[in-house]
């Protein structure tokens, strides 16, 4: 199995990053110069370069225009895709300007419908894009705690099972309009978190990403 890094221009969580090996490290235009001032490496990068303001000389890279329609980052998880990648987090995409982290939350839908297991990686949280049809469920081993939301992408979430938590759910639906799946709790046991149809956002404190498979 395949496990990749995306680092976009965001802060990103380098810490983290450390802490972990990586088949390919993939910068996203800016998040090449956080590598480069905190002395780290990448094997590929990835935008226009208008947040850079240079094109690195020391790394293979694909150029892209700044006149297009898919954002850096769409294209540098295309890339992991073509390399076979079963697995990226990406750091660097969490804060900054409110459109482009929404726009990313919904490219975090989109791959991880094509099958991609795709994570992103915050300061304190971390989000995994769960999906239906029986094609991406979470479990979390051992005693987790904290604070987690299940949050709706498509229009309806259907068959929603939340299990091992404080507010447990059987069989619900959840809607994009409606925030019913905020702020749930993790009981330090183990837990399932799964649904049938639709797509939604888990965002899980990042001590516990650990414990979810």
């Amino acid at each position: 199995m395949s496990t990749f890094a995306l680092v976009g221009p965001v802060s990103p969580n380098l810490t983290h990053f450390s802490q972990h090996d990586f088949d390919e490290v993939v910068a996203v235009d800016g998040g090449y110069q956080h590598l480069v001032d905190a002395g780290l490496t990448c094997d590929f990068c990835v935008g226009d370069f208008d947040s850079l303001g240079y094109v690195p000389a020391d790394v293979p890279l694909v150029r892209l225009p700044t006149h297009k329609d898919q954002t850096d980052t769409e294209e540098a998880l295309c890339y992991c895709m073509s390399k076979g990648a079963d697995e990226v987090y990406v750091y660097g995409t969490l804060g900054g300007r409110i459109d482009h982290t929404l726009a990313f939350l919904q490219l975090l839908g989109e791959f991880g419908a094509r099958g991609l297991r795709v994570t992103a990686i915050g300061d304190d949280q971390a989000i995994i894009p769960l999906w239906g049809e029986g094609r991406r469920q979470v479990f979390v081993k051992g005693e987790p705690q904290g604070t987690f939301s299940l949050l709706a992408l498509s229009d309806v979430v259907a068959g929603v099972w939340e299990e091992g938590v404080e507010y447990e759910l059987e069989d619900a639906q959840l809607f994009n309009a409606c925030p019913l799946g905020i702020s749930n709790e993790f009981l330090g046991k183990p837990a399932r978190i799964a649904l049938s149809r639709g797509s939604a956002l888990l965002f899980v404190p990042l001590h516990v990403l650990g414990s979810v498979s």
